[in-house]
C-alpha cells in the first residue's frame, strides 16, 4: 500500500507495507514505534518526470539512510528535510554512507552534514565449511583455557558493554558509539570470564546480509583468540537466520584487523566509503 503526502506542493510517497521489509513504519499515531530498533522507511520523490528515492532505517535515536538515488540536489534537500521534520523530536542524527566513487559528497556538505570517518566494507560469502575457519576442538580449547561463557546479551548487560565502549582507549572518540538505550535493544554476542564481560560482537542481519558492526575485546584479554570463539557463535546464529554473506565494517585506521580478515579469512573488499552525519538540534 502506497500513501502520498503533499509537501510544499511536491509529492513524497511513503511505502507503508513492503514485503521487502521486516517491519513497517507509519508516520501517524503509531509513531511511538520509533523506539523499536530497525524500523524501515521507503521514500520516493517525483518532479518533472524525475524520480528520486531513499530507504532508511531507524535505530533508536539515529536514522541511517541506507539506499538512495537523488536526481538532483533539490530532491535530496526535500527528502532530507521531510525526514527531519517528521522525526525531529525523536532522533539525534541523520547518517549516510557515501561510496568513494560517489559524487554527492559536496551536496551533503552543503546541507549541514559533516564528514565523520572513513570505512571499508569487507564481505565473505557463507559458502565455506564452518569447520574450516572454526574447528570445533580449537573453539572448545579457547573457551576452556580462558574460562569463557559465550551467550547472547540481555538488556541488563548493556551497562557493562557501554562501560567497555567508553573506557577502551581507541573507542573513546569513535563516532559510531552507541547509547545505553540502543545497546539494550541490540543484537550482541558476549564473552564472559568469571562473570565479567571481556568481549562482544554487535551485529545485525538485514535480509541476506549479516553485518558485524563492532567487535571488541578488552585490552587485558587480547591475543587469546577470544574473538574467534565469539565469531563461532556469530556464524551459527546468522546461518540460522539464512544470511548468505557476512559483512564487516572496518575503520580504515584499523589496518591490523583488516589485514587479518583479508589474509587469514579471505574477506574481500566490497566498498570504501565515508560516513557523513548531521546532528539534529532540539532547541
Amino acid at each position: 500500500m502506497i500513501s502520498e503526502m503533499s509537501i510544499d506542493d511536491k509529492h513524497i510517497m511513503i511505502n507503508k507495507n513492503s514485503s521487502l521489509f521486516a517491519k513497517a513504519f507509519l508516520f501517524d499515531k503509531e509513531a511511538d514505534a520509533i523506539i523499536n530498533c530497525q524500523d524501515f522507511i521507503n521514500l520516493k520523490h517525483k518532479k518533472n518526470n524525475k524520480e528520486s528515492f531513499c530507504s532508511a532505517f531507524i535505530d533508536n535515536d539515529k536514522v541511517y539512510i541506507d539506499y538512495y538515488n537523488f536526481s538532483n540536489e533539490e530532491a535530496f534537500c526535500e527528502l532530507i528535510s521531510f525526514l527531519e521534520s517528521k522525526l525531529k523530536d525523536s532522533i539525534k542524527s541523520l547518517n549516510i554512507n557515501i561510496s568513494s566513487s560517489n559524487s554527492n559528497k559536496q551536496i551533503l556538505l552543503n546541507n549541514g552534514f559533516k564528514q565523520d570517518k572513513n570505512f571499508l566494507e569487507l564481505y565473505l560469502p557463507l559458502t565455506f565449511e564452518k569447520e574450516e575457519y572454526f574447528p570445533k576442538e580449537k573453539i572448545q580449547q579457547i573457551i576452556a583455557e580462558n574460562n569463557l561463557v559465550i551467550s547472547n546479551a540481555k538488556p541488563e548487560d548493556a551497562k557493562e558493554i557501554f562501560e567497555i565502549l567508553t573506557s577502551t582507549p581507541e573507542l573513546k572518540t569513535n563516532s559510531m558509539s552507541y547509547s545505553l538505550e540502543e545497546l539494550k535493544n541490540a543484537n550482541i554476542i558476549i564473552a564472559k570470564k568469571n562473570g565479567k564481560i571481556i568481549g562482544f560482537n554487535k551485529y545485525d542481519v538485514y535480509f541476506l546480509k549479516a553485518e558485524s558492526d563492532i567487535i571488541v575485546i578488552i585490552p587485558s584479554e587480547r591475543g587469546k583468540k577470544i574473538s574467534l570463539a565469539i565469531s563461532d557463535r556469530f556464524v551459527d546464529i546468522i546461518k540460522e537466520k539464512n544470511a548468505k554473506y557476512i559483512s564487516i565494517i572496518a575503520d580504515t585506521a584499523n589496518k591490523r584487523a583488516i589485514d587479518i580478515w583479508k589474509k587469514k579469512y579471505n574477506f574481500q573488499l566490497r566498498d570504501e566509503f565515508t560516513l557523513f552525519t548531521k546532528y539534529i538540534s532540539h532547541h
